[in-house]
């Protein structure tokens, strides 16, 4: 069970590495630098810069690039252990206010909380385990629908840059 751990703990530390230098270097290319001060907005307004949208195409982007992160971030939750909010982690601060679970978050809880109780009967695991699965295939489709929408309004040169930001496969 120690060595379980263990390598989560470093395959979760591998994710993070590789999302915080993607996220980096995304922001980087914007002028003005990696921004990350000005939270959401600024990453928006970088990605924005990344694509050379105008303000124009920007309102028809943005909700559709806010959506995909939206769902890659949920496809995260629950990969730290079930543990986090929306996002799994990397915000938060100092407010105090809990972070809004997800349903793969909520469901992936509860199948850590029934593997650490050693007395968990085991079709109660193997239930918590298919509900995991089913909330991770169901937000899985809808992400696959939202890249799909995406990448419609995007020209190659944009859909190039989003692919090398791991937004879109």
């Amino acid at each position: 069970m120690a060595h379980r751990k263990v390598a989560l703990g470093l395959l979760v530390a591998g994710l993070v590495t590789v999302m915080a230098t993607a996220g980096m270097a995304f922001a980087q290319g914007a002028p003005g630098g990696g921004g990350g001060r000005g939270g959401r907005g600024n990453m928006m307004a970088n990605i924005q810069t990344q694509l050379g949208a105008t303000d124009e195409e920007w309102n028809v982007l943005q909700p559709k690039v806010q959506k995909v992160m939206d769902l890659n971030r949920e496809m995260m939750t629950g990969r730290f252990g079930g543990r986090g909010g929306r996002g799994g982690g990397g915000g938060g601060g100092g407010g105090g206010a809990p972070a809004a679970t997800t349903d793969i978050g909520d469901k992936t809880k509860a199948l850590s909380d029934a593997l650490d109780n050693k007395d968990s009967d085991p079709k109660d695991i193997a239930t918590k385990l298919a509900a995991v699965r089913d909330a991770r295939e169901r937000v899985r489709g809808e992400l696959v629908k939202a890249q799909a929408e995406l990448k419609e309004v995007l020209t190659p040169r944009q859909e190039a840059r989003l692919v090398l930001a791991g937004l879109l496969d």
